[in-house]
């Protein structure tokens, strides 16, 4: 699993970490990788994000269920370790679309 966070307000600066996970998991808890970016985001800024934007990629047969009750409470106890006041705005990407266009 990978995570690269911006650290500045232009979102030009970016920090990257990485976690090893057994082949085929798809849900998996990144608390320790948030706690550190968060950490990496105060040490430059002197202070934590008022909110945290994460995108996530999604395969065909994702347990969207067990995103959330495992991936996301994860998130929210890494922010909620280091500030109250973090907003979490959790984007779920899938690859699989119904859509076509025609020209």
């Amino acid at each position: 699993m990978g995570l690269v966070a911006t650290y500045n307000r232009t979102l030009s600066k970016y920090w990257s970490t990485t976690q090893v996970i057994e082949p085929g998991q798809q849900v998996c808890s990144p608390k320790s990788l948030i706690i550190d970016a968060l950490a990496h985001f105060k040490e430059v800024n002197d202070t934590y994000p008022e909110q945290v934007i994460i995108y996530r990629d999604v395969g065909a047969g994702t347990n969207l269920k067990a995103l959330k009750t495992v991936e996301v409470a994860a998130i929210e106890a890494a922010l909620k370790s280091v500030s109250e006041d973090i907003k979490l705005l959790y984007v779920v990407v899938t690859k699989k679309t119904q859509v076509e266009l025609y020209a």
